[in-house]
């Protein structure tokens, strides 16, 4: 971008010298005025020169180079008014032709609303000749060729900073999609992991609870062998069954990726799961309901299902427990849960994989989850209840 400016700074001084000559051809000025438009001219040339710092360091210039540049623009447009000024004409139509350059080249140095500012000043200073001619010489050839200069100016200033506005925003465009870009992939990345996450805690609280329950069963199966066999006949078909049940849970999790929809039941898929726990591990659960369940988002359903089923496998995985009481409770705009059992607690709770996964879950709906253990281990959970209608 530095090199283009400063190829158009040359581009420029180049175009301005062949003008420069027409110009001096057109005055046929005598020795002294020639020997001010010499002076003029060597001044345009330095005021041109020493943009040449603050155009190559513009990014990172300080602001006293900025502040240089501009005065630059100003002291150029001073002197292009006064090439016109010592013209034997009223206007000088070629030295004209300076301010119309001016206008091409503010556009690329300055911001849009900065380069408005100077097109407007450039075109005032422009049409100065212009006036004094008409008031001179009021006419209709005079006046046109006034409103002719004036349009195309206005034009030419409209146009190029049209170009330098279009090309800004093209520019914002291309920074934003780029940075919307990247913020979809890190969306992305961020999904990926939250799948990742709940995958893990589907598997942990499945393959958990269900080899749990499969160890409790066959520890049962053990003692009544000896001495009830018809009795551990009978729950070796159950723990088949539940077997199959739990495995097609576990294929369910890693091969649809999504959460069975008997889990998102509610109360009936919380009943189920309590009937088939105390069939397999023999350890009493009391299940209780307050207030009437309603129809509420599955997503509520399937972390209320989880909190059961990974506060079971715990509660005789960890607690050596024998009695668990579960308690939901619906309220007008929330639902509550309480799992409580009488094992042997935890003087200070390590919270693991499930404990973790718990508090992601509840979390991730806006809900609050505490653990307490005193006289055995409890579980409360407050999730905000989204009724849906049928």
């Amino acid at each position: 971008m530095n090199i283009d400016k400063k190829n158009i700074v040359n581009l420029k001084l180049i175009t301005t010298f062949i003008l420069f000559i027409a110009a001096l051809n057109y005055e046929n000025a005598l020795l002294h005025r020639t020997l001010v438009y010499f002076i003029l001219f060597i001044l345009f040339i330095a005021v041109n020169v020493i943009r040449y710092p603050a155009i190559m360091s513009w990014k990172n210039s300080p602001n006293s180079m900025k502040k240089l540049l501009l005065l630059s623009f100003v002291f150029e447009l001073i002197i292009i008014y006064l090439f016109e000024h010592y013209s034997r004409y009223q206007v000088n139509y070629i030295f004209h032709l300076f301010y119309f350059l001016m206008l091409l080249e503010i556009p690329i140095f300055f911001s849009f609303k900065l380069s408005i500012y100077l097109s407007l000043i450039n075109l005032v200073f422009s049409v100065v000749k212009f006036i004094g001619l008409i008031y001179i010489k009021p006419g209709f050839g005079n006046i046109s060729q006034g409103i002719f200069f004036l349009f195309t100016g206005v034009f030419l200033a409209l146009l190029i900073n049209f170009l330098k506005y279009y090309k800004v925003e093209e520019k914002k465009k291309r920074i934003l999609n780029k940075k919307l870009m990247e913020a979809n992939v890190r969306l992305n990345e961020m999904a990926i992991i939250e799948e990742r996450n709940r995958i893990a805690r589907d598997l942990h609280d499945t393959i958990g609870h269900c080899l749990t329950g499969t160890i409790m069963s066959l520890e049962m199966i053990q003692i009544l062998i000896d001495e009830d066999i018809e009795k551990a006949k009978e729950m070796i078909i159950d723990l088949k069954k539940n077997t199959r049940r739990n495995l097609a849970n576990v294929r369910e999790v890693v091969g649809t990726l999504n959460p069975n929809e008997n889990i998102s039941k509610g109360v009936e898929s919380i009943r189920e799961l309590i009937d088939s726990f105390t069939k397999s591990s023999n350890v009493k659960v009391d299940y209780n309901i307050e207030g009437t369940p309603v129809k509420t988002n599955p997503n509520i359903n399937i972390v209320i299902y989880r909190t059961v089923q990974e506060g079971l496998t715990n509660a005789i995985r960890h607690g050596k427990a024998d009695h668990i009481f579960i308690n939901i409770k619906y309220d007008l705009d929330s639902i509550s849960l309480h799992i409580k059992d009488n094992g042997v607690g935890a003087k200070k709770i390590m919270k693991g994989f499930g404990l973790n996964a718990m508090e992601d879950r509840v979390f991730s709906l806006g809900g609050n989850i505490s653990f307490l253990s005193r006289d055995g281990f409890s579980i409360l959970i407050n999730l905000p209840l989204e009724v849906q209608n049928d």
